[in-house]
C-alpha cells in the first residue's frame, strides 16, 4: 500500500481480544452482549473508536463554566490535534488485499464504502458483486503532536468521569455517550480471568509506573521497561513453561504475543483500559516507497485508552522483529534462508542416519564382497568361513 503520511511503521489491526483465560486471549460474545448495543459493535461502528471523539468531548466540556472547579485546563487541548488526514491505497499484483485497519483511526466518507466487517474483525475489500479489488480510504494517523498532547494532559480518570457527569447533567453529553465511555473503563480493566499469583505482576506494574503523572506516561513506561531490562525478541524460543509469568519474570525471551500480553495485563492492573490486538506491523518499503506487507509481518501490539484522548497504539516488543528484506535491491531475507537451510540440513542428516541404520547389514556385506576381490582364493575361503 501507499500512504500520504510520513509514518515509518503503520499498525494494521486485524482482531482484538477481550479476556486472558487459561494463558490465551479469547473473544467472548457475552462481553459485548452486556457491554454495548448488539447492533453497534465495539470494533465496528461504535463512536468511542472514532478518531478525536473522546478528545473532542473532553475539550468541549473543559470549556464550560460549570466544570471550572474540576481543575481541568482547556489550554491543554490544542484545536488542530486531529486535523491531519491521510489517504491509504491498497493494491496487489498477485492477490487482493485481505487486511486493512479496523475503524479505530478510519474516518467516515465515500472512500470507505467498500470496507466490510465480519464477526472476527477481518476487513476484506470487495465490491458489491463480491469481486476482489484494491481500495482507497482516509484515516487519521497517530502523530507526534497527539502523543505530545497525551503526555502533557494533566487529567485523571476521576476528573474525566466528573466532566462527563457534569456534561450529562447539563445536556452537553448524551446518556449513551457517557455510558459507552464508562463501560470502557469497566470492561477493559478486567483481569478476573487471570490468576496473578501473589500479586507479583501487579506489584511490578506499580513499581514501573510509580513516578508517572498520567495515563500516557504509565503506558509508555510499560513499553520502555522491556527494552531497558534485558528482554530479548526470539520467535523460535520454546520455553520450559509457557505461562506469561514465566516470560515476564524468568526467561525474558519471547515473541510479540508475550510482550503485548504482558503489557495489556499490567496496564489493566493499573486501571488503564487496554486491549490485546493482532494484525500486522507494516515497516518494509520497496524502491518505489510503497509499503510491502508479508505474512512474516504479522504482529501483536497493545491499545490503551488514554483519559481525555481515547485509544492509542503502543508496541512493547523489543527491537529485533523488524527484519531487513533488502539486499542489493532485491527482496532477500537472510534469516529466513538460514532457517530453511538449517531445517533441510537437519532433515537430510536424520534421513541419512535412518538409512544407514536400516541397511547396515547390507552395507557391511557390500564392503566385505569388495574386499574379497583383492585376496587370493585360499584367503577368500578362510574369510568367507
Amino acid at each position: 500500500f501507499t500512504t500520504t503520511s510520513d509514518e515509518q511503521v503503520i499498525y494494521l489491526r486485524r482482531q482484538s481480544f477481550d479476556l486472558f483465560r487459561n494463558e490465551k486471549w479469547v473473544t467472548d460474545d457475552s462481553f459485548y452482549d452486556f457491554a454495548f448495543d448488539k447492533n453497534v459493535h465495539l470494533y465496528g461502528d461504535n463512536e468511542v473508536n472514532s478518531p478525536s471523539y473522546v478528545y473532542s468531548i473532553a475539550k468541549s466540556l473543559a470549556d464550560k463554566d460549570y466544570t471550572k472547579d474540576l481543575g481541568v485546563d482547556r489550554s491543554q487541548f490544542p484545536d488542530d490535534l486531529f486535523s491531519e488526514k491521510a489517504v491509504m491505497n491498497q493494491f496487489s499484483d498477485s492477490f487482493a488485499p485481505s487486511y486493512i485497519p479496523a475503524p479505530l483511526m478510519i474516518t467516515p466518507g465515500e472512500n470507505n464504502v467498500y470496507i466490510k466487517t465480519t464477526h472476527s474483525e477481518v476487513y476484506r475489500p470487495y465490491d458489491t458483486a463480491g469481486n476482489k479489488l484494491g481500495i482507497s480510504f482516509e484515516y487519521i494517523p497517530e502523530t507526534e503532536s497527539e502523543r505530545q498532547a497525551a503526555a502533557n494532559l494533566d487529567m485523571t480518570e476521576n476528573q474525566f468521569k466528573l466532566l462527563l457527569s457534569y456534561g450529562l447533567t447539563n445536556g452537553d453529553v448524551t446518556s449513551n455517550q457517557a455510558l459507552n465511555i464508562y463501560k470502557i473503563y469497566a470492561l477493559y480493566t478486567d483481569v478476573s480471568a487471570y490468576d496473578d499469583k501473589g500479586g507479583k505482576m501487579e506489584a511490578l506494574a506499580k513499581s514501573i509506573t510509580e513516578n508517572c503523572k498520567n495515563d500516557y506516561e504509565k503506558a509508555q513506561a510499560l513499553v520502555d521497561y522491556f527494552e531497558q531490562n534485558g528482554y530479548v525478541y526470539d520467535n523460535e524460543y520454546e520455553p520450559d513453561d509457557e505461562s506469561i509469568a514465566y516470560f515476564l519474570f524468568t526467561s525474558k525471551r519471547g515473541n510479540c504475543t508475550n510482550y503485548a500480553t504482558s503489557m495489556t495485563l499490567m496496564a489493566r492492573m493499573l486501571g488503564l483500559p487496554a486491549r490485546y490486538v493482532e494484525g500486522f506491523a507494516a515497516y518494509e518499503k520497496n524502491e518505489r516507497g510503497e509499503f510491502v506487507v508479508r505474512d512474516s509481518h504479522a504482529h501483536a501490539f497493545v491499545e490503551v485508552f488514554i483519559t481525555g484522548i481515547g485509544w492509542m497504539t503502543f508496541d512493547p516488543t523489543v527491537p529485533g522483529y523488524q527484519r531487513d528484506y533488502s539486499a542489493n535491491g532485491t527482496n532477500f531475507d537472510v534469516s529466513t534462508f538460514v532457517s530453511y537451510f538449517s531445517r533441510i540440513a537437519l532433515f537430510i542428516g536424520v534421513a541419512f542416519v535412518l538409512v544407514v541404520f536400516v541397511f547396515l547389514n547390507r552395507i557391511i556385506e557390500v564392503f566385505f564382497r569388495l574386499s574379497l576381490k583383492f585376496r587370493d582364493n585360499g584367503d577368500r575361503v578362510i574369510r568367507l568361513y
